[in-house]
């Protein structure tokens, strides 16, 4: 938050932000969530209406197969996150 009018940081974000809607990235991530379209209405974990999110997941998180859990999409999302907050791995990557 402290650097979000940098552009080195802007540029951090941008690529995450290009992971985040990869087609490939998408469908690698989509084996934790309810299918979308009719007949599934009734699948997955219902929140009330005011935390409705985006996605619903197919079950709890505790007891997601651990194959799915660790999906390519998200293992590649968490590493780069962890690499970003990382200062001395961000500055070895990254130069800042």
């Amino acid at each position: 938050m402290a650097h979000l009018s940098e552009k080195k940081y802007i540029a951090l974000w941008k690529l995450y932000e290009e992971m985040l809607y990869d087609p490939v990235m998408e469908e690698a991530g989509k084996v934790i969530f309810v299918p979308d379209g009719p007949g599934h209405e009734m699948e997955g974990l219902h929140y009330p209406p005011a935390r409705q999110p985006r996605r619903r997941l197919l079950r709890e998180w505790c007891i997601t197969d651990w194959e799915k859990r660790e999906n390519v999409a998200r293992v590649t999302l968490r590493r780069y996150m962890a690499l970003v907050a990382n200062v001395g791995l961000r500055k070895k990557v990254f130069g800042f």
